[in-house]
């Protein structure tokens, strides 16, 4: 007869989580356990709030941006607030779908998230877009033309239900015996004979 022993191994420490997830930046196989992904995750969106604060609060001149003259300018503060927006999901993608391969789920839920997170932040980016032009120039783009709010609440939703499937899916413990993703990076599996 067989026993299984199953001990858990000690959580990763902050600075070892996020070092771990820096250096597997670009690699989406094997498994992520919470204590590496949350300190990762928590790190990066922090990292995005500063950025996002000093790009509305100034632009490259140390001006107000919101306070931009030109039609460049202010296409150069969309362009550059979308590519903010959009900072943390390449950064936070493998270590998602790593840490969806602990509880035995393909890393296709994340992309799909990612994709939504793009389309999200397009839409929302490109009304921003089409409020400068109309500020600037109403007589080619009219102030009433709503179009970009109904285009961004279809994206919004889309992108709120796929975050709180994959919320779901993140807050699980990993999966303690070994997954077609690899071994267990939490747990620790041996058997003993017992005759």
């Amino acid at each position: 007869m067989k026993q299984e022993n199953v001990k858990a191994l000690p959580a990763l420490s902050f600075v070892e989580a996020i070092k771990k997830g820096f250096k597997n930046l670009f690699y989406f196989k094997g498994r992520a356990r919470r204590s590496e992904f949350w300190p990762f995750f928590l790190l990066i969106i922090v990292l995005w709030i500063i950025l996002n604060y000093i790009w509305f609060k100034y632009d490259i001149n140390g001006n107000k941006m919101i306070s931009a003259q030109s039609i460049s300018e202010s296409m150069l503060f969309v362009i550059g607030s979308f590519l903010l927006g959009i900072f943390p999901i390449p950064l936070l993608l493998s270590c998602l779908v790593r840490r969806l391969h602990d509880t035995g789920h393909g890393g296709m839920l994340a992309i799909s998230g990612g994709v939504a997170g793009v389309l999200f932040f397009s839409a929302f980016y490109a009304n921003l877009a089409y409020v400068f032009l109309s500020v600037k120039n109403p007589d080619v783009y009219p102030e009433n033309d709503t179009w970009g709010f109904g285009v961004i609440g279809i994206t919004v939703c889309i992108f709120i239900v796929l975050l709180i499937i994959l919320l779901y899916f993140v807050l699980k413990d990993s999966q303690k015996d070994n997954n077609k993703y690899g071994e267990s990076p939490k747990y620790k599996v041996s058997s003993t004979n017992l005759e």
